[in-house]
């Protein structure tokens, strides 16, 4: 059993941060992430705020600060990975780790010949949907590139390896269980949408051009489907009007979660003025319950959308529809006490943040309790928000609550510490 000082599951920023300072440090740490590259939802990215940098370069930059301690063999880290448990032990816990087949080893040249001859086709999962696919691929979207196998479109063929020369591809390679020892358990895997299916009204699935402000992201960078143009998935066409519904599923009491997402807000700023700029015969429109530019810079950001006319509504869609050959954008402007409707050629739908249900169940049978929210209970000492009420399980960036890049790092540094000194 492969023994560890410390086990951070999630390698997005957050995680990235614990298990660089952790390894400054000297301590022994296993990066534990369920996609195929590390980065996280970062490295999905148009651009980052407020330096404007594509989101895969600032993730490299993060992991950049990470390799060193890989080489030295200080951090481990496990691709394709989730966690399955944590079980208490004396002096530490049990980790319990799931580790997807990757089908592909280490002779792989990643010539992409492979690639060239599978017949499957389908939406790239790690492309939030927004790019077709096939089973086999290289991966180049942050670190480390590298051929993979996706076990849910593979059909086993086998016309790969026939293309393949070196031998480097396994078929039949199974799904591994994996026990790990550790002083202390670090989750930093950050937050999923809520299920926007349960707002029917918000039109998901109605239509090709209601996405969602992560698939947005993906429309908007330059490495993303459309190398950063912005088009309708419908048609390949750029949209008249882009319309941002705000809070969908969050500050809800049902269907939903009470709390804000935090980043909302500037995300809807950042590209609502983004699109403007690029697109010039583009009007963007912002319907939102309420502004919360709260962070640095934020609300300079709001008010060069207004001036570069950016519209905002307040007032959340109350019904989004199939109008014609488009949509339509119907809600209450609650300024001005009337009704309105947008014609809209893409809406774009900001989803409220949630902790994934099997993660809530995993850490509340370790003994990291969770409140009403459905967020980790933390410790009740305020400057602690890091610990959970499991002294050996602890937590970092948005996995704790919703927060914007620059707040996740800080919270990340800070349970660093919290872990350095329990350990």
């Amino acid at each position: 059993m492969r023994e560890f000082d410390t086990v951070v599951i999630g390698g997005g920023p957050a995680g990235i941060t614990v298990a660089t300072d952790l390894a400054a440090a000297g301590k022994k740490v296993l990066l534990a992430e369920r996609r195929p590259f590390l980065g996280g939802k970062l490295s999905s990215l148009g651009v980052v705020f407020p330096t404007m940098k594509e989101g895969r370069a600032t993730a490299l930059e993060m992991i950049q600060g990470l390799l060193g301690h890989v080489d030295s063999g200080v951090v481990s880290v496990s691709l394709q990975t989730t966690l399955e448990g944590i079980r208490s032990i004396e002096g530490g816990v049990l980790v319990d780790l799931h580790l997807q087949a990757r089908h592909v080893n280490e002779r792989c040249s990643k010539c992409g010949e492979c690639a060239d001859v599978c017949p499957v086709t389908s939406k790239d999962r790690w492309d939030e949907g927004m790019s077709e696919t096939t089973a086999i691929r290289v991966m180049h979207r942050s670190w480390p590139t590298r051929s993979i196998i996706d076990s849910e479109d593979c059909t086993k063929c086998g016309k790969c390896l026939d293309a393949c020369v070196r031998d480097a591809i396994d078929l039949n390679e199974a799904d591994k269980e994996e026990t790990v020892q550790a002083k202390t358990v670090v989750i930093a895997s950050g937050l999923d949408v809520v299920d926007l299916k349960i707002l029917p009204e918000f039109g998901i699935g109605l239509s090709n051009d209601i996405i969602t402000t992560v698939q947005l992201e993906r429309l908007m960078a330059a490495g993303g489907p459309t190398q950063g143009r912005l088009m309708r998935p419908s048609d390949s066409s750029v949209p008249k009007s882009v319309v941002f519904a705000q809070c969908v599923g969050s500050r809800v009491e049902k269907r939903g979660v009470r709390y804000c997402c935090s980043v909302g807000c500037l995300n809807a700023v950042k590209n609502a003025t983004l699109i403007m700029e690029r697109n010039p015969g583009t009007q963007a429109y912002v319907c939102y319950i309420d502004m919360r530019m709260h962070g640095r810079g934020y609300e300079e950001a709001y008010k060069d959308a207004r001036t570069k006319g950016v519209r905002f509504i307040r007032g959340q869609p109350s019904i989004v529809k199939k109008e014609g050959g488009g949509l339509l954008v119907c809600g209450e402007n609650t300024l001005l006490k009337e009704l309105y409707e947008i014609p809209a050629g893409l809406v774009v739908l900001c989803p409220g943040l949630e902790i994934p249900a099997g993660l809530r169940e995993t850490l509340g049978k370790a003994g990291a309790q969770i409140d009403d929210d459905g967020l980790v209970h933390i410790t009740d000492d305020i400057m602690a928000s890091e610990a959970t009420t499991n002294d050996r399980i602890f937590l970092a960036g948005m996995v704790e609550s919703p927060k914007d890049l620059k707040e996740a790092i800080l919270h990340a540094q800070a349970c660093a510490k919290s872990v350095l000194e329990r350990l």
